[in-house]
């Protein structure tokens, strides 16, 4: 189990990155949540979905910590434009979310899924289907997301969700 733990690194770290913009607090949280989750295992515990498992630690984790702001340039104009920049991150969340709903049921639940960090396996499996069928469902989704944001396939907004 401890080897599945070693391949999910680099996804810890990239969720770390997106909830904390500083790149050594981001590497310490998941750092923190890959030590918790292999001393649970350390310890017998039975964890079904590694994957989520993790994500869901690191997540608790960041919103403990009070996930701290991004650290800010010094110039009052560069604060200014990250606060901005921040705002109009949050605007265009909401607009996501607001796209996901108007998307048919199945297609929000996937891209959703995706989102918490379920792979294209485990999808499969939960929805007993093959691999393939997830990819392109999922293809759909989010070609059916895009159009509903109006964005082209070369917008890099919600690349979480659209990649």
């Amino acid at each position: 189990m401890t080897d599945d733990l070693t391949d999910l690194v680099s996804d810890c770290q990239r969720l770390a990155r997106i909830l904390i913009r500083n790149r050594a607090q981001a590497d310490d949280l998941a750092q923190e949540a890959l030590l918790k989750t292999w001393s649970r295992l350390a310890q017998g515990a039975e964890i079904d979905e590694l994957r989520p498992y993790l994500m869901t630690v690191l997540r608790r984790d960041a919103a403990r910590a009070g996930a701290p702001p991004r650290e800010l340039p010094l110039g009052e104009t560069e604060v200014m434009d990250a606060r901005a920049n921040d705002a109009l991150s949050r605007l265009g969340w909401q607009d996501v979310r607001t796209a996901l709903t108007r998307l048919p049921a199945d297609q929000a639940a996937l891209l959703t899924a995706v989102a918490d960090g379920l792979s294209y396996r485990q999808l499969a499996a939960r929805e007993g289907v093959p691999i393939g069928t997830i990819m392109s469902r999922l293809a759909r989704a989010r070609a059916a997301l895009r159009a509903e944001l109006q964005l082209s396939g070369k917008d890099n907004a919600c690349a979480e969700l659209l990649e």
